[in-house]
Formats: C-alpha cells, structure tokens, sequence
C-alpha cells in the first residue's frame, strides 16, 4: 500500500538529486588546495573555539555537506515519529508482561532478565523516550533505512550543530549553498538539547527550580558532557535559565526526602549517558541511582527500559515479527512506517541449522551485529569478509546475543580531501541520523567514512547537513 512517502518517492528524490549534485559540483570547481586548505582551518579554529573534540581529540569534518530535501525530511521524520511511538508501545508492553508473568516480549530480552526487576519497579512520570535517535541511510528516490536505534547515547545533540554553522560560514560552504534557503531545526541550535533538558526538568520541579544531572559510569562515554555544562552556564548567565547543571556519576547519586542528589545537590532531572551492559544491579554503589527510578520528584530523561530494550539491536527485529505487532498493539500506520523503514533482521540463534545455512549460503546479503555493543564493535559485514572470517563472526555474534540484518547499500557522495600534499576528490559512505526530543522531530545530522560502518571514534568524520527548503533556478523537478 503506498504511503506519502513512498506515493513522493519520484518528486522529492529529483529535488535532492538536483540539489545535492549542484552543491558538488560547485565545490569540486571551487575546490583548490589553497581554498581546501583554508575551508579546514576556518572549521577546525570554530570547533576550537566552542571547545568542540571527541574525548578531548579532534573532529574530523567532511568537506563535503549532507544535502537533502526538506520535503523529504518532512516526509521521513514523521514516518520515523510512528516507529518511535511503536517503541513506546514495546515498553509498555513489556512493563504490563512483567506485572502479568512469563510471555514472549521477556523471551525475547532474555539476555537483559538480570536488569528486568530495574524496569519494573521504576516509575517514569516524563515518559520512556526522551530523547531517540535514528541512525539512517537514504537509498534513493525518498527511500529511507532505519539501520539502528539508539537512545542510551546519542551522541551530536550538541558538536553537530556547531560544525555546521562552521561549514555553513566557510567560504567554501557559502559558495556551494549560494541562493539556497535553508530549513532550520532546533537541532540546529547548539542550546537545543540543554533547554530541552531544563523544560523536561522544570516539568517536575516547577518553574526556574529544577536542576538537571547528566551522568556517566566510571569516566566512560564522556562526549559532550562538557559542551552541555558550557551551554548551560552562558544559558544560565544569561538568565535563560534558572537551575543548575551537574555533572557526575552514576555512583554519586543519593536519596534525601524523595528526591534524587547529586553531591548534596537536588536534582529533578537525569540524563544517563550509560553503557547499561557496564552496569551491574547489584552493586552496591550504585543503589542511590537505582532508587532515584521509582522517585516522584526525580526522573531520567530515558527510562531504564529505554535504555535497555530500545537500545537492543534486537527490537527491530520484534517490530517486525506479526505475532509480536498484535501483543504490542501497533496500530495499522505503525506497521506501515516499521515496514517501510525497517531493514529485515532476525536474531542469531545459536542452534537453528537453517539460518547458519542461510547465513552462509549468502553471506554478502547480511550484516551481523551485536545486541548491545556501541561504536561500531561487533558489526562484520558479509560482503567484505572471507568464508572463514565470516564463521569467526557468526561465533562472535552467537557469543554477543546478536542480530543478522539484511545488508543495506551504503550511498556514496563525493569526497574533498587533501592527500600527501595535493588535492583528491574521491567517494566516502554517508548517512543520516534523524532526533527526537520527547515526541517532537528535532532535526537531522550526518556521518561520513571510506568504510561502510561509519563511526566519528574510529576515523569517521561529522558532515554538515543542508535542508534546502527553496533553491531558485533550481526547481525544475516541479
């Protein structure tokens, strides 16, 4: 059945086709090794300036820009709003299994039972998906792929924007969008994310009282941890704001009078940047956190379930299973937008001869993930592996609870960069991450890599993203 997106495919695709091969074009004419060269430096002297690294290392950045159709994005954005309301439903799901006793949503998250008693006795007010983040991959002709979710780290909520109003303010970057009208998200705003989390904050405490914590485990997953507490001191300078933003761990947390602390400090909000897999629930140092769950005066932003079981690369194979649509209660659009967008996957299951048949028969069709591992670990890719490298990665995902996705074409644009001292114009892979902040699409970011699993931590590089809106001249798909 065809739907608006689908119905759009051949009228949005030629908007950003058209579009994105005039921006090339125009920097590859414009692209000398001194204009290269100085488009660099102008980006990297901004990120310096706004602090912007990864873990304290530089960011690389993609001379060449991610150029969509804003039509498009419209399109896709709410298509990907049904599949975030089809996670929540999961949830919902799995919580009202949990209070019933054994059923096939716990079957399916077995690997995670030891953190089940976590979900059930947590008490979220704010809702279980703060904040959700697409990773995607646009194909062609308004054909989008949702590859991955993830909502435990998501990571460019604050870098992405600023890197693109460096690129955007490049010479470089002025002279390929000359003309262009630009859509603008609050995703382009580096003190979206930060605002957001003081609204959802003052939404327990009640106006100008509601601090916000963001949270790590043992000094891991720091990226951007530092530009939030930058943009929340100028929000708060500024009078913006009135509550304050802390930075700590998870094992510092306490309980005072129903209310979660943090080194003393009320807080009304907590954003979690954990790898929930680190995190043992029965250690004792982290009881206080635990405790700040079930709080009424005290929520995070993403719930433990959130973090769990939409984090899992496995929920995208339940989406998809019917028996498991009827028990979750996705409605007719839900399973239009999970078909649509969903890549067929299956989990990897250890004693079914069938599938390792399949697996090996047709290896260049599959992508073999691991459940819950992050930047980019545990990804093989049958096409770029020999037959017996692809049996060390089928035993490794076996070992790692993991997931088989039919593998997706990776697009590719052209690539600016400078080699052994002169200029080479080549191809890098690319997608396109879409944000959501609570319910609302917040806007859209992009990676880049010469290999097709893309990751800013393992020689990836952040690209700006255009959503051109109206390009005069340049209309005449229309």
């Amino acid at each position: 059945m065809p739907t608006d997106l689908a119905g759009s495919r051949e009228k949005t695709a030629c908007t950003t086709q058209v579009w994105a091969g005039l921006a090339a074009k125009r920097l590859e004419k414009a692209a000398t090794l001194r204009t290269v060269r100085a488009q660099q430096q102008h980006i990297h002297r901004q990120l310096r300036k706004n602090g912007v690294t990864f873990e304290g290392k530089r960011i690389d950045v993609a001379l060449m820009p991610t150029v969509v159709s804003a039509r498009e994005v419209r399109r896709v954005a709410a298509q990907g709003k049904l599949v975030r309301s089809g996670l929540e439903k999961l949830i919902a799901a799995f919580r009202h299994e949990l209070r019933r006793g054994p059923g096939p949503l716990q079957e399916a998250f077995q690997p995670y039972r030891r953190w089940f008693g976590l979900i059930e006795r947590e008490r979220p007010r704010l809702g279980e998906i703060g904040l959700m983040r697409f990773d995607g991959i646009r194909q062609r002709e308004g054909q989008w792929t949702f590859i991955e979710t993830n909502t435990a780290c998501a990571g460019g909520t604050t870098t992405c924007p600023i890197l693109r109003a460096a690129w955007l303010t490049s010479p470089l970057g002025r002279r390929a969008l000359q003309g262009a009208r630009l859509e603008r998200y609050r995703h382009d705003r580096p003190s979206a994310f930060v605002e957001f989390l003081f609204r959802q904050a003052e939404r327990i405490a009640g106006p100008g009282r509601g601090n916000v914590a963001a949270l790590n485990h043992r000094g891991d997953l720091t990226f951007e941890m530092d530009l939030w507490e930058q943009v929340a001191r100028r929000l708060r300078e500024s009078g913006k704001v009135r509550g304050r933003f802390l930075l700590g761990d998870v094992r510092e947390v306490e309980v005072v009078d129903q209310t979660a602390c943090l080194r003393g400090v009320p807080v009304a909000l907590i954003h979690n940047k954990v790898d929930p897999l680190g995190i043992d629930p029965e250690d004792s140092a982290i009881q206080g956190w635990i405790e700040a769950s079930r709080l009424s005066r005290t929520d995070f932003l993403n719930s433990f379930a959130a973090q769990f079981l939409t984090e899992a690369k496995r929920v995208l194979v339940l989406l998809q299973r019917p028996d498991l649509q009827h028990i979750i209660g996705l409605d007719r659009r839900e399973k239009q937008a999970v078909c649509e967008l969903l890549p067929l996957s299956e989990i990897v299951q250890p004693a079914d001869r069938r599938q390792l048949t399949r697996l090996r028969r047709r290896r260049r069709q599959w992508v073999l993930k691991a459940d819950a591992l992050t930047r980019g670990e545990g990804v093989f890719m049958g096409n770029e592996l020999t037959s017996e490298e692809w049996e060390g990665a089928i035993a490794e995902t076996r070992r790692n609870f993991g997931v088989m996705q039919r593998r997706i074409p990776i697009p590719r644009s052209p690539a600016i960069e400078i080699a052994q001292g002169r200029l080479k114009i080549g191809q890098e892979h690319y997608g396109v991450e879409l944000f959501y902040f609570a319910g609302q699409f917040a806007g859209i970011a992009s990676r880049s890599h010469r290999n097709q699993i893309f990751n800013v931590g393992h020689g990836g590089k952040e690209r700006a993203v255009a959503a051109i809106a109206e390009w005069p001249g340049q209309d005449s798909c229309f």
